[in-house]
C-alpha cells in the first residue's frame, strides 16, 4: 500500500525490491496535523495552506538539517514574540485606547465617580509582562501624574494604582472631571 505525498514537504517513499522486513516501505512517522491560524489573514506560504507544525519540524530537523552542530527548534509559549525581550529596557509603547476605566464610586470632591482600576490590553493581541508607564492627565489642573501600582494582574490585564498615586490624583481617577490617559507602556 503506497502514499501520495505529491505536494507536500515529505519526500516520495522509495519502495526496496527485496523480501526482508527492512526493505518494507519507508515510512515517516510525521503526524499530518494542519492548523488553523485563526485571525491570520496573510503569510500562509505559497500554496496559500494552513501551516503543518508536525510537518515543519520534520523538515527542519530532518531534511534541511547541517551537520554543523546542535540546531534548536524553538517555540512560543504563549502568543508573545521570541524576539522581544521581557525587561523595562524594551518597554513597547502602547495605545491608551486598548485601556478601559474600570467604573468606581472613590470620592474625588465634588465627583463621586473615581477609579483605581484600569484594565490594559495589547493593540496587538500579544501577552503583556508587566505595565511600566501609566500617565494620567488631570481634567481640573492639567498636571501629568506618572501611576504607581500596588498591584497588577497580566492574565486579566488588571492594574490597581497604589496610595501615592491616588493622592496625587485628588482622591482616584475621575472622567467626569475630565481626566484622561496619556501614555501606557
Amino acid at each position: 500500500m503506497g502514499f501520495d505525498f505529491d505536494g507536500y514537504v515529505l519526500r516520495p517513499p522509495r519502495v526496496a525490491t527485496g523480501n526482508a522486513q527492512s526493505t518494507g516501505e519507508a515510512t515517516s512517522g510525521v503526524d499530518r496535523d494542519h492548523k488553523n491560524l485563526t485571525g491570520f489573514t496573510a503569510g500562509l506560504g505559497p500554496t496559500g495552506r494552513p501551516p503543518e507544525p508536525f510537518a515543519d519540524a520534520y523538515r527542519a530537523a530532518v531534511l534541511l538539517r547541517s551537520d554543523a552542530g546542535a540546531e534548536y527548534l524553538l517555540w512560543a509559549a504563549n502568543n508573545g514574540s521570541l524576539t522581544t525581550v521581557e525587561t523595562p529596557d524594551y518597554a513597547v509603547a502602547g495605545n491608551t485606547n486598548f485601556v478601559t476605566v474600570v467604573a468606581g464610586s472613590l470620592l474625588v470632591p465634588p465627583f463621586a465617580d473615581g477609579t483605581d482600576t484600569f484594565i490594559v490590553k495589547d493593540a496587538g493581541n500579544r501577552s503583556i509582562h508587566s505595565v511600566t508607564l501609566l500617565l494620567i492627565k488631570r481634567g481640573d489642573t492639567s498636571a501629568l501624574v506618572s501611576a504607581t501600582f500596588v498591584s497588577q494582574d497580566m492574565v486579566s490585564g488588571k492594574v490597581v494604582l497604589d496610595a501615592a498615586t491616588l493622592t496625587a490624583l485628588g482622591g482616584g481617577f475621575s472622567e467626569e472631571r475630565g481626566d484622561t490617559l496619556s501614555s501606557v507602556a
